[in-house]
């Protein structure tokens, strides 16, 4: 499921870099943590296959900040 969730993330990089596009970053929504995981393992690969550096920011909202205390709690 997570690879799956990826390859949203890698098809962006692909279209990005297809039009001499280059990111800087990829934001990603955290829900379940699926998508953030998978778009975390893409861009990894991405950056490893070409030399990039492109950073994955996660944002949720305030009322509904669950993987903020999640991680927060240090547990």
């Amino acid at each position: 499921v997570i690879l799956g969730q990826g390859s949203a993330a890698w098809e962006l990089l692909e279209e990005c870099a297809s039009r001499n596009r280059a990111l800087d970053w990829v934001g990603v929504p955290v829900g379940g943590g699926g998508l953030l995981a998978g778009t975390a393992f893409a861009v990894h690969v991405w950056n490893m296959k070409h030399g990039t550096s492109v950073k994955v920011f996660a944002g949720e909202p305030t009322g509904a900040d669950d993987a903020f205390r999640s991680l927060a709690s240090g547990k």
